[in-house]
């Protein structure tokens, strides 16, 4: 993994955000019309209403955090939820932790 591009994407203080409530999500949103929290991921929906967002910062901030791989997008019917990959963040700070 590219350390720089992982320090970008966390480099927000919204990302950081949706990265935290998505770790407990059981904890942190209600329930929601399809999947469950904790397998399936939260919806964009339920993590706009928490961030206070529209749609497209929304998107921006989840872009950025697909593309390092922190989170994993599923399509169910015509929602898009979201969780994270704690794989990939794990590597992720082993890697930056080896580099520092």
């Amino acid at each position: 993994m590219d350390i720089a591009k992982g320090l970008k994407a966390i480099a927000s203080q919204p990302r950081l955000s949706i990265l935290q409530l998505l770790k407990n999500p059981s904890a942190n949103f209600a329930a929601q019309p399809v999947g469950d929290l904790a397998t399936d991921g939260v919806t964009g929906t339920a993590l706009m209403k928490k961030l206070g967002c529209t749609a497209p910062t929304l998107s921006e901030h989840m872009g950025a955090l697909l593309e390092v791989g922190f989170i994993e997008s599923k399509r169910v019917s015509r929602w898009v939820l979201y969780k994270r990959d704690e794989g990939r963040i794990e590597q992720f700070l082993r890697e930056f932790n080896a580099a520092i």
